[in-house]
């Protein structure tokens, strides 16, 4: 009778392409041949690596990146850091040198009154002096070698002597150039947001050109020979400086997120602008300028310092925030990535080396070691169907020894047997001999008593014989003995 392969106790199931059925189709990769063409190198890699170096390798190839992505990002913070900084650095040099100017503007119209420069002038050049000193190498280029020719061509001014108009406007077209080279070298110009640049705008350019310019005017038009376009010029440039500065201040406070800007700035402004104003005015009209303009606009410029010193405070603040954040989160995300990744390796690890452990028993045919797998992956199936297909094993082995045990039996009892029918043998064997013997006996006994009956039928067929002969005789007699009566 046929046994049915499925359903036969012994009979193994492949489940490679399923649960139920025979496999007979081979696997295909899910990706397709051209991908893992393209994949191949890599994959031949990977195989060639145990697991630890796999891990690490993976390691590597995800902190190199990620590192060399944070130093760029840190370098490029930094530099912002840095670049914030060195305006910072710069702004406490202009604001001492915007006061310079404006002790220079009252110089210059004391000097065309024909007085000598006020005390205020060499007190500002000295304030100006030190934070050249102070913050001037602190930049790409060190801005100090050039302070040298303009603190002495200011200083020569502040003695009693009464200097010329001349004098006055070399060392002032000397000193704003140089408010220009601070401004430029310490990225003051440069600055990216409107708010702040605007208010740079006029602390760096507008306001010491309108102030120099203003005190200009005033003191040609007290002088008895007046260059009448020389003034008109003057008066035009304060004009649009002023113009400028207003447009800049508008934009800035259009486009500031500090809600006091415009309040701590537009009234002091105002003044300034109506000063400038009144200026031009009296110059035009040939009459005596005001006098208020520089104290206006040392008024403006105290706070529109303060602002300018508060908004990029905010911004680098804002930036070394924002990089102190980053990294701080990037740190905590790298140490939760390490945390988990040490854990995947680990537990892949584990899973591995119990595989691997049951089948090297398995291999030295111990059916009692099993994977003892955690978790739901891949790894984690592959030692659950290992040890199930190990128990499905240990079920055949046990199946298989009870029934060698059982064979074992039969075969004792067929010995049994065997050895009762050997000893039935022997006595058969035995008997047959005695009858074997008994029957030669009687073979000869036999053979005797035909050997007589052969010697009696052969008397009786003589005795037979001569009976024949003595009847035919005895007819003959009686006939010839009828034939004679």
């Amino acid at each position: 009778m046929r046994r049915d392969r499925k359903n036969h106790p012994l009979s193994v199931r492949c489940a490679l392409n399923g649960p139920t059925g025979w496999a007979t189709e081979p696997l295909r990769h899910p990706l397709g041949p051209p991908v893992t063409a393209l994949f191949r190198p890599a994959v031949s890699l990977m195989n060639r690596l145990p697991l630890a170096k796999k891990f690490l390798l993976l390691a590597v190839t995800l902190i190199v990146p990620l590192t060399l992505a944070l130093w760029s990002y840190h370098s490029v913070q930094s530099a912002n850091v840095d670049f914030a900084q060195d305006e910072r650095n710069g702004l406490k040099i202009v604001a001492p040198l915007d006061t310079v100017v404006h002790r220079l503007a009252d110089a210059r119209v004391a000097a065309a009154a024909g007085q000598p420069a006020l005390r205020g002038l060499a007190g500002a050049l000295s304030a100006a002096d030190a934070a050249v000193k102070e913050s001037g190498a602190t930049f790409d280029v060190d801005v100090t070698p050039k302070w040298t020719p303009v603190h002495s061509a200011i200083s020569d001014l502040t003695d009693s002597t009464v200097h010329t108009q001349a004098e006055f406007n070399a060392a002032g077209d000397a000193l704003l150039a140089y408010i220009v080279v601070v401004g430029n070298e310490s990225k003051l110009i440069l600055d990216p947001d409107l708010d702040s640049f605007y208010l740079m705008d006029a602390i760096v350019g507008r306001l010491p050109l309108l102030v120099d310019t203003a005190s200009r005017a005033a003191a040609m038009s007290q002088a008895k020979d007046r260059e009448e376009a020389a003034e008109a010029v003057a008066t035009g440039v304060v004009t649009s400086t002023a113009s400028a500065v207003t447009a800049g201040l508008d934009t800035a406070y259009e486009h500031t997120s500090d809600e006091d800007l415009k309040s701590q700035l537009s009234d002091s402004w105002g003044a300034v602008n109506t000063a400038s104003a009144a200026t031009v005015e009296a110059v035009q009209k040939r009459a005596a300028a005001p006098t208020d303009l520089v104290p206006a606009a040392d008024t403006f410029l105290k706070p529109l310092g303060e602002q300018l010193e508060d908004l990029l405070k905010a911004r680098q603040d804002k930036l070394s925030a924002s990089e102190t954040r980053i990294l701080v989160i990037t740190a905590l995300c790298l140490l939760l990535a390490t945390y988990v990744f040490v854990g995947l390796f680990l537990g892949t690890r584990r899973n591995t080396q119990q595989i691997l452990v049951a089948l090297r028993g398995l291999a030295a045919g111990d059916l009692t070691v099993r994977p003892k797998v955690t978790g739901r992956d891949e790894m984690a199936a592959m030692g659950a169907e290992l040890e199930s297909g190990m128990t499905n094993v240990s079920g055949m082995v046990g199946a298989i020894s009870e029934r060698t045990a059982s064979l074992h039996e039969a075969s004792a009892m067929l010995i049994d047997i065997s050895s009762g029918v050997s000893v039935g043998s022997t006595r058969a064997q035995d008997i047959l001999a005695d009858v074997s013997g008994r029957a030669n006996e009687t073979s000869g006994s036999v053979n005797t008593v035909a050997a007589a009956a052969e010697e009696m039928s052969a008397s009786i067929r003589e005795i037979a014989v001569n009976a024949s002969e003595a009847a035919r005789t005895a007819e003959t007699a009686v006939g010839t003995a009828q034939g004679a009566t």
